[in-house]
């Protein structure tokens, strides 16, 4: 998986500047910019990275800490892709 690399414009672009831009302004230029299939195809190639990466969330010991966010602090990450 180290040697693996994925080419993503979408994910290039959240990855630079999620932190650093209001995430509204984010989701409206990203939505703006893109087509719904681009958009869809980062979030696809995210999960599936996501996936193969081990240890699982389940398996590491901060999986109890991350139990103990409110939930109005996490991230929803089963969002239908028009949510995107």
């Amino acid at each position: 998986m180290a040697n693996d690399c994925v080419i993503s414009e979408v994910l290039c672009f959240c990855y630079n500047y999620y932190g650093k831009t209001p995430t509204g302004e984010i989701i409206d230029a990203l939505v703006g910019f893109y087509e719904d299939k681009e958009i869809e195809l980062a979030k696809e190639t995210l999960f599936n990275v996501v996936r193969g990466v081990t240890p699982k969330i389940d398996d590491c010991r901060d999986a109890d800490y991350a139990k103990t966010v409110p939930v109005s602090k996490r991230v929803e990450f089963n969002a239908p892709p028009d949510t995107i």
